[in-house]
């Protein structure tokens, strides 16, 4: 009896534990992870990986599969195909998506020089090719499958006018021209490619009066040494290569232009974030009969540039150029290729993107530069599941379509699943051109900072003895993120941390031949990157990036503290340019003020009456706090992570273990909520599209990204009243962050 009831006593505390666990599970609903002893360590994953791609190198194989048949935007499904096959391959689950979009393609085009006779009539002297050079050692220069010279998203039309020089065709440059009586009403403009995106030097143009836009590279702009000798031969530019690209308002609103319309006629013909005037590019080799008939025309504004025989006047000449562009405008279905592997935690994912559509045949450096590296990623980690590694948060390679035209794969997609991605995006890691260059160049949230050079001192420069991350902190620095790649809309529409990164030209190097057809895998395997040593590096750098945010416990890869300070630090910098009579004018600081907002009406700020000055001073204390709560929150990971190791990783607590894991998944969800915190609904000025309030596309340079853009704006733009609206966003951006930490 005295056994028995011994027995049941016992029985009853392993029931009524094993109950107690049930609940606790339920309650807690975390997901389940595999942290046994046998599970291989970071840095066990990491060399795996590493000896995996330093023993064998396939990036040259991939990018001449790539680069070998015409491939824009919706006409390149055979290597959508390939890229599914390979990530099949490698053990992921391959998807492909369609997306139908509206883009153009070329049907014909022509610019013709017309000097004028006596009489008052016109000859044609010069009429350009508009095609590059077919080289007998670069087989992608010739045969089936060459792209024309066009403009994506160009206007049709077939102009006469005077012509006019724009330089760079940056809003400044315009604004020179007007302060100089140079009218380009009625005008057509012929401008050097550089400083801006092309699309926005159309824009100005359009917006100036002109009538069509001509594009050229000046030889001026590039790395090379004037002497170098010209590609094939050496690493010079070859005078008759012609960048191609699209020319839609990229700072304006990125992907399908007609994705908020009804898609009629009458709605297509009146978009109003690509031109409604024509543009075409041109080699600087068949520019210089064109920029030679303004010698002595105009007036010298200083312009300086590479092409001997032109002395760099505006204009307008005697002279009159045709420009005639005829495109053909659909809708087509882009393909977005998918690869998925499923991690322990699946609903969390980091995801790796990279283009595969190009404006020439070849496209060896953009894009495909980077899908050499993204299938080298995915063999690299075969190795890995090979050995039963499973992550612990899911991994998707995405191959975009349609980046070159508007983003519009990862656009389509990032807004489809938009509050998917809220909820399970870790952070989204881009790579366009891996490979243009030598020199490194990197991107993205300050959150990532300290991960970006953390696993970049694991990597070996191609060249050096020394660390990618020693070579780079001697030559350059992080950048923001601004627009013109796949980031964008994770990034400045929906708050994802993101990355961007490649081998960029620098000085020293060979002539990028940017969306020529001397972008061609004869290029790269003979001038840029022989040996494909440094596609090897960044797939490298690549892979340890991203099995550092899939296997951290604590997300401690995203330095709240590093953002924080970076955002105190753009305010202090702009603030301190606001002009001194402003600082005592009255603010009223009601709801309106920052309506429309995504989130609680508890978040505004109820009617007060301030002075800028006492604003300012308010917003800068705030932000002196989120600091200090920002470091807090990354000293309290670095405590959890101690507490683990020291303890919990060897309790045999089941509960212990649960609670932690509970703390671990709140204190994750902080971190990667973070930056979402400084969205706002109602989006920038006049391009609403754009929500992230501290880093945006540049508006007057597309590329180039612009720290707190709504302030920087508005000072810009010398408004009072848009400087107080945006500092009090950012303040109470600033107060949500805080309590999102806390």
């Amino acid at each position: 009896m005295g056994v028995s009831d011994k027995s049941a006593s016992s029985g009853g505390v392993t029931t009524s534990l094993v109950k107690l666990l049930c609940i606790a599970s339920s309650v807690l609903a975390l997901p389940t992870y595999d942290e046994t002893s046998e599970k291989l360590s970071i840095d066990e994953i990491t060399k795996i990986y590493q000896d995996v791609l330093t023993s064998s190198n396939n990036a040259g194989d991939w990018l001449k599969t790539y680069t070998q048949e015409q491939h824009l935007a919706g006409q390149n499904y055979h290597l959508a195909e390939f890229t599914a096959q390979r990530f099949e391959e490698f053990g992921f689950k391959a998807k492909f998506e369609n997306f139908s979009v509206y883009i153009n393609y070329p049907v014909e085009n022509s610019i013709k020089v017309l000097e004028p006779n006596e009489d008052g009539s016109y000859e044609l002297t010069y009429q350009p090719t508009l095609v590059e050079d077919e080289l007998e050692e670069d087989p992608t220069t010739s045969g089936e499958g060459l792209v024309p010279a066009f403009h994506g998203y160009s206007a049709n039309g077939n102009v006469t006018a005077e012509l006019v020089f724009a330089n760079y065709g940056t809003k400044e440059d315009f604004a020179l021209l007007a302060e100089n009586n140079i009218d380009l009403e009625g005008k057509i403009v012929i401008v050097r490619y550089g400083g801006i995106f092309r699309g926005l030097k159309v824009k100005f143009a359009q917006e100036a009066g002109a009538l069509g836009v001509i594009t050229y590279s000046d030889p001026a702009d590039d790395y090379s040494p004037p002497d170098a000798e010209p590609y094939p031969k050496g690493p010079g530019r070859n005078p008759s290569s012609i960048q191609r690209g699209s020319v839609q308002f990229l700072s304006s609103l990125p992907g399908d232009p007609s994705r908020f319309t009804d898609r009629s006629p009458e709605a297509l013909s009146n978009l109003t974030t690509i031109p409604r005037i024509p543009s075409l590019p041109i080699s600087y080799k068949e520019a210089i009969p064109i920029l030679e008939t303004l010698n002595g025309y105009g007036s010298d504004l200083g312009f300086k540039g590479g092409v001997s025989t032109f002395n760099y006047t505006t204009g307008p000449s005697s002279a009159k150029i045709n420009l005639y562009n005829n495109v053909e405008y659909d809708f087509t279905n882009i393909t977005n290729v998918y690869g998925l592997i499923e991690g322990q935690e699946a609903d969390k994912v980091v995801i790796i993107g990279n283009h595969r559509d190009a404006w020439v045949k070849g496209g060896a450096g953009d894009p495909n530069s980077g899908s050499a590296v993204l299938l080298e990623l995915a063999r690299g980690l075969n190795e890995l599941f090979k050995q039963g590694y499973k992550p612990r948060y899911s991994i998707l390679l995405a191959s975009w379509d349609g980046e070159e035209y508007a983003l519009l794969g990862s656009t389509s997609y990032a807004e489809k699943y938009a509050a998917k991605l809220d909820k399970q995006a870790v952070g989204y890691i881009n790579v366009d051109v891996a490979v243009g260059g030598t020199h490194l160049e990197l991107a993205g949230s300050p959150l990532f900072n300290q991960l970006l050079l953390d696993q970049g001192s694991l990597v070996t420069h191609p060249d050096t003895n020394v660390s990618l991350t020693e070579r780079f902190l001697n030559e350059s620095e992080i950048l923001i993120l601004g627009s013109g790649s796949d980031y964008t809309t994770f990034y400045e529409h929906l708050g994802i941390p993101s990355i961007d990164l490649g081998f960029n030209p620098g000085l020293g190097d060979p002539v990028y031949h940017y969306h020529s057809n001397y972008d061609s895998y004869h290029w790269i395997s003979t001038f840029a990157d022989p040996g494909f040593k440094y596609h090897n590096a960044l797939a490298q750098y690549l892979g340890l990036l991203t099995l550092k945010l899939t296997e951290e416990k604590l997300l401690k890869s995203y330095s709240t503290s590093d953002y924080a300070s970076a955002v105190a630090g753009y305010f202090s910098t702009l603030v301190s340019t606001i002009p001194q009579d402003w600082l005592n004018q009255t603010v009223v600081l009601d709801d309106d003020i920052i309506a429309p907002y995504s989130y609680s009406e508890d978040n505004l700020t109820s009617t007060d009456v301030t002075v800028l000055r006492d604003l300012i001073t308010a917003t800068n204390d705030t932000l002196s706090i989120l600091e200090e709560v920002a470091k807090h929150h990354d000293e309290e990971k670095e405590y959890l992570q101690s507490q683990w190791d020291e303890s919990v990783s060897t309790s045999s607590s089941p509960i212990t273990k649960t609670l932690f894991d509970k703390r671990v998944a709140t204190i994750n969800d902080k971190s990667r909520n973070f930056e979402k915190q400084f969205l706002y609904e109602g989006g920038l000025k006049s391009r609403e599209w754009f929500k992230h309030i501290v880093y945006a596309s540049g508006r007057y340079t597309g590329y180039a990204g612009q720290s707190l853009p709504g302030l920087t704006e508005a000072l810009e733009d010398d408004s009072f009243d848009e400087a107080a609206r945006w500092i009090h966003i950012l303040q109470v951006a600033a107060q949500r962050a805080i309590a999102s930490l806390v």
